[in-house]
């Protein structure tokens, strides 16, 4: 994308001042706009999250698509006032995100800005922010992860194991795995992308991984020439041991989390939402999150981003260093050595 304004050329510190709040009584009497950029599966899912909210939002799209039920743009250049929205969400394909991200950064002031997850492909900073950048690592927002950080904060973490897996054929029904960007390496698909939720969340409860040693590939029969399986072994700078493995081969759904504090042991279940908790005492607590609705942590990280409250969500700087963690991890899978 080109035609970047004249925001390029300028010169000094750049100062933010916080956005009001969307959810402010000031708010409340006018049509609130939102700008999505993509319309794929994700991209539909916020719009209809956000229309579903009490609040009188109007959805506008960047797409190729030809859609009669939303203002739509085909491209970002085609907008006239492209500051006469609150709220922009980039959910394109991830190999997008960085020239979308920096078109949005170089021509706007002060504005509410969500990348989908994954950032970017690489580690690759935009330079100087204008405006206030964020990324969708709803996961954080899951009532698990809320209770687990509540819980690794009161005692030191001795060790950590985390597994996801998935057949992808069956991520998305109805859809040739085979045409997704997930499978495709130049449209920045694969495990470590697709699924760096779990990276993100290791870093965001333990700390960030110090030193790592990671097998990365592709080792199944599927059809795809991105990534489809990693394993690490890490140090996290607070002294955590962690193993993490992701592959989008198991026909055994599963993504857990096992936790090894100093007096407890901690067993979380992302799929059925079952969260055990055992003490040095041989007492065991259960929580059962298995009622939780689809899009609640969807549902949390928008609220707490309009609200400006912005609690728990994944900031530019958290985000970028999940990039430069995955470029370490490709780097010891490709070199055989500790990054």
């Amino acid at each position: 994308m080109t035609g970047k304004g004249g925001l390029l050329g300028l010169a000094g510190a750049f100062s933010l001042q916080a956005p009001p709040s969307v959810f402010s009584d000031s708010n409340t009497q006018k049509r609130q706009k939102i700008l999505i950029i993509g319309y794929g599966s994700i991209a539909k899912r916020h719009s209809e999250i956000l229309e579903s909210f009490q609040e009188n939002y109007e959805v506008h799209l960047v797409t190729r698509q030809d859609i009669d039920y939303h203002i739509s743009f085909k491209s970002l250049a085609e907008i006239k006032q492209l500051d006469a929205y609150e709220y922009y969400l980039i959910c394109s394909e991830t190999f997008k995100h960085r020239e979308q991200l920096d078109y949005l950064n170089q021509n706007l002031r002060d504005k509410l800005i969500l990348v989908e997850k994954p950032l970017f492909v690489t580690y690759e900073p935009i330079g100087e922010l204008r405006n206030h950048i964020f990324v969708a690592y709803n996961l954080r927002y899951h009532p698990i992860l809320q209770k687990i950080k509540d819980l690794v904060e009161t005692e030191r973490v001795l060790s950590v194991h985390i597994y996801c897996g998935q057949y992808l054929p069956h991520w998305r029904p109805g859809r040739d795995y085979r045409n997704c960007y997930s499978s495709i390496k130049a449209a920045g698909g694969g495990v470590l992308l697709d699924i760096s939720h779990e990276i993100d969340y290791c870093q965001w409860l333990f700390g960030s991984l110090d030193s790592l040693q990671a097998i990365n590939g592709k080792i199944s029969p599927l059809e795809m020439d991105a990534d489809d399986y990693v394993s690490l072994i890490a140090k996290t700078n607070q002294g955590t041991l962690l193993n993490l493995s992701m592959d989008c081969f198991s026909k055994v759904p599963k993504r857990d989390i096992t936790i090894h504090l100093e007096t407890k042991t901690i067993f979380a279940d992302l799929i059925s939402g079952r969260l055990q908790i055992n003490d040095s005492e041989g007492q065991i607590e259960d929580e059962d999150y298995s009622d939780l609705e689809r899009n609640s942590s969807y549902q949390a990280m928008h609220k707490s981003l309009l609200s400006g409250q912005k609690t728990s969500v994944c900031t530019y700087d958290e985000a970028l260093n999940v990039n430069k963690t995955i470029d370490e991890i490709r780097a010891s899978s490709e070199t055989k050595k500790w990054c």
